[in-house]
């Protein structure tokens, strides 16, 4: 199986210029830990929750932050090409539940996510599936 088997296309995501205000919403309307950041449609990163909270009891500085102040950049990418197994390796280097799916490594463009745990079902299943004996 394949990335492109299990990934939900059209993530969630934040455009780069957008302002504190809108980034605590998107948290508070999705329910996530990481927020996908995207420069029209080219993945810039990701921001943590815990990123934000220095900035919520802070009005005054929180005014001036934009998206991109906020940006981790150096967040792990898969592609749909990949296999299962290698997306699960790529969130070794990443402590989020959904890893960001690229068109490809040199384009960036956001097309979706997959879950670690849609993987490790996947993976548990076909490994059952190999494990029951044919008749």
């Amino acid at each position: 199986m394949h990335v492109s088997d299990l990934m939900k296309r059209d993530p969630v995501c934040i455009q780069g210029r957008a302002p504190f205000l809108e980034i605590a919403e998107s948290f508070i309307r999705n329910h996530f830990v990481h927020l996908y950041v995207v420069d029209e449609d080219t993945f810039k990163g990701v921001i943590n929750l815990h990123d934000i909270k220095a900035y919520l009891n802070s009005p005054e500085l929180s005014t001036l932050v934009i998206a991109r102040d906020l940006v981790r950049e150096n967040c792990p990418t898969t592609t749909p090409e990949a296999t299962l197994a290698q997306a699960l390796r790529s969130f070794s280097h990443y402590d989020g539940d959904r890893l960001p799916v690229i068109a490809n490594h040199g384009e960036h463009r956001l097309i979706g996510s997959i879950s670690k745990s849609d993987i490790l079902l996947a993976l548990a299943e076909e490994t059952k599936q190999e494990d029951t004996p044919h008749t």
